[in-house]
């Protein structure tokens, strides 16, 4: 259902030009909307990627500049963990975001969301050692923790 749910968002969110090629039934429409509005639980992770900084003014203000999501990084660089969520309205959405290396975590951080159908948000990571580190995103829910996202972050000396 939330693969469902995302599909219906990115048609949403298309630029006008891309929706030339088709655009969404009106129940694809209804179930986004209805989420939007009426859901209570469970924040939508719409992208994951590790920049180099974020634009600052224009249209691309609050996206990622210099996405180096496949790349290495260099133990002590400061990246950035940029995050795109969809979350519903008027509820609180508990987000933890835990970095993690050679499978032992080494720091957590939480992040609350209110609704928004682009809530960006972005934290720093400064890897101090190599190693095969892991960004994992969870969902903290009332039923417990779901991962929206387990992102490998390959750091070398």
């Amino acid at each position: 259902m939330s693969r469902f749910i995302l599909v219906a968002l990115m048609i949403l969110i298309t630029p006008l030009t891309a929706l030339a090629q088709g655009r969404p039934t009106a129940e694809e429409v209804r179930k986004v909307i209805n989420f939007f509005y009426e859901g209570e639980h469970g924040a939508v992770l719409i992208d994951v990627k590790i920049c180099r900084g974020v634009h600052d003014d224009g249209e691309m203000k609050h996206e990622c500049k210099d996405d180096i999501t496949r790349e290495t990084i260099q133990v002590d660089e400061e990246v950035l963990v940029w995050m795109n969520f969809f979350a519903p309205l008027n509820k609180k959405q508990n987000i933890l975001i835990q970095f993690n290396k050679n499978g032992v975590t080494r720091d957590t951080k939480e992040l609350a969301i209110t609704g928004a159908t682009r809530y960006r948000s972005w934290l720093k990571f400064k890897p101090s050692s190599a190693g095969r580190w892991e960004v994992k995103i969870y969902y903290d829910g009332e039923s417990g923790a779901e991962v929206l996202s387990a992102l490998p972050v390959p750091v070398a000396k």
